[in-house]
């Protein structure tokens, strides 16, 4: 990039500053990557990760694309993991369970070294989208509100706890952010190169998440809208080159292993996994040129999936299919005080700004992507989390840097600098739980359960610090029931700990509501709501929510003594 931005030559104090805030972030990051626990997700993708760069990433479900293995594979392939070569699960060819019996192969010094080890290389995702979104801003607004924008980003809570997982939602943020930069840049300057570029992005976000396959269409609408400035068969040319770039670039990252569709795949689409006539009738294509294989059934695995979303937890409230206001809603209590008060500055003087017809075309490119993605996200039943619309999140920092822009040049740059020295007091005050952060107005972390769950607050992280906090208290026993994936044995001794079964089905329960003996237990925080369990079941732990606990390890595992 040219050191032009659109307030002139980048000065070293600039430089200086941006490049203090990224170390800063790639500090918490870090931190975060070696002292958070093994999450819900993290074997899985672990194993097809380090399966990826052996070429033998074939294991069943495939819904995950390849950028996360690129990654986190770089340097998992080079670990010893023990994959389960021998057992029952991996004839069963499905990575979720191959994984469990990964995990219940290694120790706690395995665990901690491989996954930390795999996390290193996923934090260029976070801190990319910091850079570039600085980038963006400083073309929008100039120097000071790009620094405050960038570091809004480059300290989101939210951003940092996805951000240093073996996990593609910052991976995705990132592309998605580059993909609508280089819209952007080809919109002012529609040339070739941007056009490459576009397709560049494209592919950035394609690799990183499924859902990202709205973006070939987007672009299309986008670049039809130019047909007057550029003519049908310049502009022809250049959409080709927009959707050819990540279509090759795609190919080579899923390995070549490709097919063409056939009719009986269309009619797979149309009526058993029942994606949208456009999907289907788009996929046409595929008839003709060959498809990535692994991306064809990872698309039709996502939307069979949301059909059989599990119930959604929301303020103290189990949904059985998907709430309309679940991502504002979760953004209104994740966001920290200060970036929630800037996006609402931003958001008036952006109204402010319409309503005097002083939009250009070109602010639809930061406006418009927020409330796409949010409100793709919002028509889905699979709402696990707030990271589900993690790739808005850049895009509302923009709007908070919109807001400062306005201020004149001398209150401008105290209250930018406020910003910068203010944005990271929220992640310091939680690290390294930023995944459970909630802010002031939600009653903060403590009081994350009345709101939210899941990814929200306990991802099954917290079990290492469960460990220091059962030999700090001097417990000799108790019964656990946990939430997550990593391994307890890995932590724990069964003289230490008794299994608490989760009532997954009738045969695990002790009744419609556990009776508590005297002693000590630790349960998840997200086994606590029920919203996982069968409806029979959901008040099973009712007599622990009744009671305040000892202390919230992690925020996410509550820890009760029962006298």
């Amino acid at each position: 990039m040219s050191q032009e931005g659109g307030m002139g030559k980048v000065s070293r104090a600039e430089w200086g500053a941006v490049a203090l805030v990224a170390l800063l972030q790639l500090f918490l990051l870090a931190g975060m990557a070696r002292r958070v626990g093994v999450t819900v997700d993290e074997p899985a993708h672990l194993l097809s990760s380090h399966l990826y760069w052996s070429g033998q990433d074939k294991l069943a479900p495939r819904d995950m694309p390849p950028m996360l293995k690129i990654f986190a594979g770089s340097m998992s392939s080079r670990f010893a993991l023990p994959v389960p070569r021998d057992h029952a699960s991996w004839r069963g060819g499905h990575e979720w369970a191959i994984a469990i019996e990964m995990m219940n192969r290694m120790d706690r010094k395995t665990i901690e070294e491989a996954f930390f080890r795999a996390r290193l290389p996923m934090l260029v995702f976070p801190v990319a989208c910091g850079l570039l979104l600085w980038w963006w801003a400083r073309t929008l607004w100039g120097p000071w509100p790009a620094l405050a924008v960038q570091a809004l980003m480059a300290f989101s809570p939210l951003a940092l706890a996805h951000g240093a997982l073996v996990k593609n939602d910052m991976a995705a943020a990132f592309g998605y952010l580059l993909f609508w930069y280089m819209a952007y840049r080809w919109w002012s300057e529609p040339s070739w190169k941007w056009a490459a570029w576009m397709g560049v992005g494209m592919a950035a976000a394609l690799l990183a998440k499924l859902s990202m396959l709205v973006l070939p269409g987007v672009a299309l609408v986008m670049m039809a809208a130019k047909v007057r400035t550029i003519g049908e068969k310049k502009l022809a040319g250049m959409a080709a080159l927009t959707l050819v770039v990540p279509y090759l670039l795609c190919l080579a990252a899923y390995q070549f292993e490709t097919r063409r569709l056939s009719e009986e795949d269309l009619r797979v689409c149309r009526d058993e996994v029942r994606a949208p006539a456009m999907a289907c009738d788009a996929a046409q294509v595929f008839r003709v040129i060959p498809v990535a294989r692994p991306m064809w059934e990872g698309v039709m695995g996502l939307f069979r999936s949301n059909d059989v979303a599990p119930a959604v937890y929301l303020g103290g409230h189990i949904y059985r299919n998907g709430v309309p206001g679940y991502f504002v809603k979760g953004l209104a209590v994740k966001t920290p005080e200060l970036a929630l008060v800037l996006w609402l500055c931003g958001l008036a003087v952006l109204l402010w700004r319409a309503a005097r017809r002083r939009l250009a075309s070109r602010d639809l490119l930061w406006v418009g992507p927020p409330v796409l993605y949010c409100a793709m996200a919002s028509q889905a039943n699979l709402q696990l989390g707030v990271r589900l619309v993690l790739p808005a999140i850049p895009f509302l920092h923009l709007l908070g840097g919109q807001a400062l822009a306005v201020m004149n040049e001398r209150w401008r740059r105290w209250a930018c600098a406020a910003v910068v020295l203010l944005a990271p007091l929220p992640a310091f005050s939680v690290h390294p739980w930023e995944l459970a952060y909630f802010n002031r107005f939600a009653g903060g972390p403590e009081n994350g359960l009345a709101w939210l769950s899941d990814s929200n607050l306990d991802w099954g992280q917290s079990l290492r610090a469960l460990r220091r906090e059962v030999t700090a208290r001097k417990i000799p026993s108790l019964k656990l029931s946990y939430f997550g994936t990593d391994n307890v044995w890995a932590y724990f001794t069964d003289q230490e700990v008794a299994p608490l079964f989760p009532p997954w089905g009738k045969q695990m329960a002790e009744g419609p509501v556990y009776r508590p003996e005297p002693g000590w237990y630790a349960i998840s925080a997200t086994l606590l709501t029920g919203q996982l369990f069968p409806e029979e079941y959901r008040d099973y732990y009712r007599e622990f929510r009744a009671r305040e606990p000892v202390a919230r390890i992690g925020y996410s595992i509550f820890l009760y003594h029962i006298p």
